[in-house]
């Protein structure tokens, strides 16, 4: 085969270096050849220039990973008989080399990809916590393009100020309550577009991406252009909107409204799934017995929206089920003032009017922990990477509690410092706070403004680029909006079990036979009853009646026997 191809390549003949006898026909620049070789010869090659020395795949291995050659696994060797053909021999040792091969290229992945930890905030004296380093002792030991992600943006006259991000995480939305709205690219400073909406303002949020931008107005949701702030969009028919959020599998916009002028308390609470892609009105659910709604976050594993009210429990929603939650959870008996959920929708963290903390286990519905405080928590976020837990602290300070999920105590205290892995000050009360997606970067929303603090391992360090999007460009954009249109799923597939999505359904002419029969089956139970039940009515009627006539009976020969006494005691007077 050697000797094929090189001859082909010269045009003429040549002679293989392997034994036994092998044809091959090779095509080259100088046109075609045939090859044949035989016996021990080898190839017409200048033998004067020597091979440089071969290392083989287990030695490679050895040297990068420091992995011993018994723990590389191998292609079990094959034993061939001494009549088997050359090139079978050949074929083997290429498989053998690729797999090889495969195994470097998998350690390489695993080294690129699969970093060790996130780069946690480490105090080098362990008697001093990390939760006494100050932001400008943090922006210090950093290079400077990460300490100038950290900034204070004063905007007292239209605070207090509430804020989202996009999924990327390069671009921010702030809505003040008095009006002003505002979308720019954090990092580097660039402004989008900046109006004034001449009404109050309660909430706001990212639709699929920059391009869209909703904001809960004083009557109605209002959707605006991310490029021009040009309303493109106004729904009417959700009024008095105080709570938005989006779900980008399902491209449904989710609001908490109420049909009543006092919308301040949400005498009349409404829960609106509104599809962005069709502009239809999905479903509406009315949770009015189960309380006023207060804060409102969904679920990243099964879009199920879970929904805080003032009686102290949280309740899960799903636009197929009506006006019933599909789960929930009695927290407390005091108001619930915010929730969060993790990446994972495993775990819930509550915040109550009653100074209490807790942590449940979504799958299990069961409390993990539970912390009693000296103050009231107004504010809660998870990271992305779900390690790191921001609350809000005497109103104007952000505590951050580190591996909260997998410690059974009472981690979360306002007093010990040691338990706290950060403290972030900001200038006025608290509003709202974010984690920023793919960065060590929390926003915070106060009623002075805005202020962009350095958290550092709070971002996923994994980067995933179909979701995130961060290094794209306009042409990927609309490539990655045509993409989740075409794989929108349907609102009707939102349940409590994500595992439901994908399995196979039966038959529906079965499920039909089958409901006709139990249909039948209950109408023939209710015909054997009903004719029961009259005849047990009768049977009581009957005997009813034969007692009646015997007692009757009775009182007539007991009427009778009188009259035949009182007749003789006259006779016998008169005698």
């Amino acid at each position: 085969n050697e000797g094929g191809n090189s001859g082909g390549n010269s045009g003429g003949r040549g002679r293989g270096g392997w034994r036994g006898r092998g044809r091959g026909r090779g095509r080259g620049r100088g046109g075609r050849g045939k090859g044949r070789g035989g016996g021990k010869g080898g190839s017409k090659i200048d033998e004067s220039v020597q091979k440089e020395p071969t290392i083989t795949v287990d030695e490679q291995i050895h040297e990068r990973y420091g992995a011993s050659r018994e723990t590389v696994v191998k292609p079990s060797d094959v034993k061939l008989k001494k009549d088997t053909r050359p090139f079978l021999k050949a074929n083997v040792d290429y498989i053998q080399e690729s797999y090889s091969q495969s195994l470097v290229a998998a350690s390489e992945s695993d080294t690129y990809l699969n970093p060790s930890t996130p780069s946690y905030l480490e105090s080098s004296d362990s008697q001093i916590p990390t939760s006494l380093f100050t932001q400008d002792q943090i922006a210090e030991s950093l290079d400077i393009q990460t300490a100038q992600k950290r900034f204070h943006l004063d905007l007292s006259p239209f605070a207090p100020y509430t804020i989202a991000y996009t999924s990327s995480g390069k671009d921010l939305g702030l809505v003040g309550a008095r009006g002003h709205i505002a979308v720019l690219e954090w990092e580097t400073n660039k402004m989008r577009f900046e109006l004034q909406f001449k009404q109050n303002c309660y909430a706001s949020t990212f639709l699929h991406d920059y391009t869209l931008f909703a904001v809960a107005g004083e009557k109605y949701i209002s959707v605006l252009d991310g490029n021009t702030g040009a309303e493109v969009h106004q729904l009417s028919k959700v009024y008095y909107p105080r709570q938005l959020l989006f779900l980008p599998q399902h491209w449904l916009l989710v609001s908490l409204s109420t049909s009543k002028k006092r919308s301040e308390s949400l005498q009349n609470c409404i829960v609106n799934w509104q599809d962005m892609s069709t502009g239809i009105n999905v479903v509406s659910a009315i949770t009015d017995r189960h309380g006023q709604g207060t804060c409102m976050k969904y679920s990243k594993q099964n879009a199920v929206t879970f929904l805080g009210s003032n009686k102290g429990s949280v309740t899960c929603w799903t636009p197929n089920n009506g006006s019933k939650p599909v789960a929930k959870f009695q927290v407390s008996t005091s108001a619930i003032r915010d929730i969060a959920i993790d990446e994972s929708s495993h775990y819930l963290v509550t915040s109550s009017a009653n100074k209490t903390v807790k942590i449940y286990d979504i799958r299990m519905m069961t409390v993990l922990s539970k912390s009693k405080l000296q103050n009231p928590i107004n504010k809660i976020d998870i990271s992305q990477n779900g390690s790191l837990l921001a609350t809000t602290r005497f109103n104007s300070e952000v505590a951050i509690y580190k591996d909260m999920f997998n410690s059974g105590e009472n981690v979360i205290d306002q007093r010990d410092l040691k338990k706290q892995y950060m403290r972030v000050d900001v200038p006025g009360f608290v509003s709202d706070m974010k984690f920023v997606p793919w960065e060590d970067i929390m926003g915070i929303g106060t009623t002075v403004g805005f202020d962009s603090v350095i958290v550092p391992g709070a971002g996923e360090e994994k980067l995933d680029t179909m979701q995130a999007g961060t290094f794209t460009t306009k042409k990927l954009n609309d490539n990655r909006l045509v993409q989740g249109l075409l794989e929108k799923i349907p609102p009707d597939m939102i349940s409590w079990n994500p595992n439901m999505v994908g399995n196979v359904t039966r038959d529906n002419k079965k499920d039909e036979f089958a409901k006709k029969r139990q249909k039948d089956k209950q109408e023939k139970e209710k015909k054997r009853k009903r004719e029961q039940n009259h005849k047990q009515k009768q049977k009581e009627h009957e005997q009813g009646s034969n007692q009646k006539k015997r007692q009757r009976e009775g009182e007539e020969g007991n009427r009778k026997k009188r009259k035949l006494d009182d007749g003789g005691a006259e006779g016998s007077r008169e005698e």
